[in-house]
């Protein structure tokens, strides 16, 4: 399974995966929508924010005042691509790839149409 964090000012995160396919409340912080059988998953943490280094974290509050955090987790690593191309890019969000690179969505949504290893670079790329 693969999974990246995603934030967005506070209470903007609901609706992320409107544009992906019908979303399913699985409970009021965890939302899913599959497709052919294939799943995406996008679930509020509080955890998230105490697991990033100062520095870290000084990065997402450059771009969020307030920072809500997301999981999000596919059951094929395609899909997250395809969903964070879906993601209207008038929100401000930051995605985290886990492995170093925590920056803007746009930045993100470049980095997949040039075909580059966006998932797995410790900066952009």
């Amino acid at each position: 399974m693969i999974a990246v964090v995603v934030a967005t000012e506070a209470g903007c995160g609901h609706d992320l995966l409107e544009r992906f396919g019908t979303v399913r409340r699985d409970d009021p912080t965890r939302m899913t929508t599959e497709q052919e059988g294939r799943w995406v998953m996008l679930a509020q943490t509080d955890t998230v924010a105490g697991a990033y280094e100062p520095e870290d974290m000084e990065r997402m509050r450059e771009r969020l005042d307030e920072p809500e955090f997301f999981v999000l987790q596919v059951s094929e690593p395609s899909l997250v691509a395809d969903c964070l191309r879906s993601i209207s890019s008038n929100k401000t969000v930051v995605v985290d790839n886990d492995h170093g690179w925590i920056d803007d969505l746009n930045a993100y949504k470049q980095a997949i149409d040039r075909g580059e290893d966006w998932l797995h670079c410790a900066n952009r790329p």
